[in-house]
């Protein structure tokens, strides 16, 4: 995720910061330039998290419903710290230079973005999280999905389940067919190369699962068709297309009872 910041309303200058906190200072010629440049890295950015770009293709980068849609989603109306009123008028009156000149905003941010000091604590402490993560992914328990990823790291996200079971986070997301849940893992960088135990990657699974959301989602993030010939015990059906056996409830059968 990034913030755009104007240094100042008649200021040519803007700063884009990125979830880290990593920071690209830009001067335009004029107000008119810079409220134009920014306009336009909104709406990239707001393709890239649509996955409107894909395989070097130009496509459009305004979506006016999808952008109404977040606009009226719950919640979207308030502060995301605070949860008040996103009130435009106090912060354009305040300004940036003025709040930064009264609040050590940068201690802020590396306070919540880099040590996590918000977060409340994950489910549970004796578990690791990527059995955590493919626990609530199977409940679809959509809260503890999101807090246990502000927890985790890249080796949780990509962890198999156990060194008996091959599968990941993504596995699951993708055997379940839920393309918000790939989606959020695929965010936080999911690799969509592992295979599982058997040679079978995401892609596979969200075949099987018959998702086409996931399955275009996967391949426009660069997850390879059919790595190697998936092998079911007990069966010589050999599946790189959608029919799967016996979907959802077949792919999820051998977690253990705890995480079912």
């Amino acid at each position: 995720m990034f913030i755009i910041a104007l240094l100042t309303d008649d200021d040519c200058e803007f700063v884009i910061v990125s979830l880290y906190n990593k920071q690209w200072h830009f001067e335009a010629n004029s107000s008119e330039e810079r409220d134009e440049w920014v306009t336009s890295i909104e709406q990239q950015i707001l393709a890239s998290l649509q996955g409107n770009e894909s395989s070097g293709k130009k496509q459009s980068t305004t979506d006016p419903a999808g952008i109404l849609a977040i606009r009226n989603t719950r919640g979207n109306n308030l502060c995301a710290d605070c949860a008040t009123p996103d009130l435009i008028h106090v912060m354009t009156s305040v300004g940036n230079n003025l709040a930064n000149t009264v609040e050590e905003k940068e201690k802020w941010i590396r306070a919540k973005y880099e040590a996590k000091e918000f977060l409340p604590p994950p489910p549970y402490i004796d578990i690791p999280l990527n059995q955590q993560l493919i626990d609530a992914l199977v409940r679809e328990d959509i809260r503890n999905i999101v807090l246990i990823l502000g927890h985790a790291v890249a080796e949780d996200i990509t962890a198999p389940y156990s060194k008996d079971d091959g599968r990941t986070a993504l596995h699951i997301a993708a055997a379940l067919g839920n393309v918000v849940f790939v989606q959020l893992l695929l965010w936080q960088n999911a690799n969509v190369r592992v295979v599982d135990h058997e040679g079978r990657n995401a892609l596979w699974y969200a075949k099987s699962s018959g998702s086409q959301e996931c399955v275009e989602l996967l391949v426009n993030s660069g997850c390879p068709e059919n790595p190697t010939l998936p092998r079911r015990r007990g069966s010589a059906h050999q599946g790189g297309g959608g029919g799967g056996g016996g979907g959802k409830n077949d792919v999820l059968e051998k977690l253990q009872a705890s995480v079912i």
